[in-house]
């Protein structure tokens, strides 16, 4: 795991940014190999509620479309009382909520090959602001951004 030091980072050529949150403030961006991007905190590579309420957040100069996002370590079992991790992406457009998705993992942890991955396919549209967070009426969930070639 890489602690990237800052709280936003510079994604496709200078024309995205990432921003890391941690209680509604700055949080450090962190970086873990395949796992993809984290704030530091509770657990370091992962976006989750343990101790203080965690997201990241992309924006984009002009929109873009996104198809397959991919989240990584979000299990079937170990959220509060051994019930499924959960995780928020909201899609903006313009200031516009475009679209929520609620991610319930499903995958055990421990299984072999198991790595909490989730994807969902996005119909076609235009975004300029991806939200990746965990709503804070949830009990805990941890995630990862994987998203090839952002980086």
């Amino acid at each position: 795991m890489v602690n990237l030091g800052t709280d936003n980072w510079s994604l496709l050529n200078g024309t995205a940014t990432v921003t890391g949150y941690r209680n509604g403030g700055s949080g450090i961006l962190t970086h873990r190999g395949t796992r993809g991007l984290g704030v530091s905190g509770a657990e370091d590579d992962e976006v989750d509620s343990i101790d203080k309420l965690e997201r990241l957040e992309i924006t984009f100069d002009t929109p873009h479309r996104v198809s397959y996002p991919e989240v990584r370590s979000l299990f079937d079992n170990e959220g509060p009382g051994g019930e499924p991790e959960e995780e928020d992406i909201d899609l903006y457009l313009g200031g516009t909520l475009v679209i929520h998705y609620n991610l319930i993992g499903i995958e055990p942890s421990g299984a072999p090959g198991a790595v909490g991955r989730v994807n969902i396919s996005v119909p076609d549209i235009l975004v300029d602001r991806i939200k990746y967070y965990v709503n804070d009426t949830q009990g805990y969930a941890i995630v990862n951004l994987q998203s090839p070639g952002w980086m």
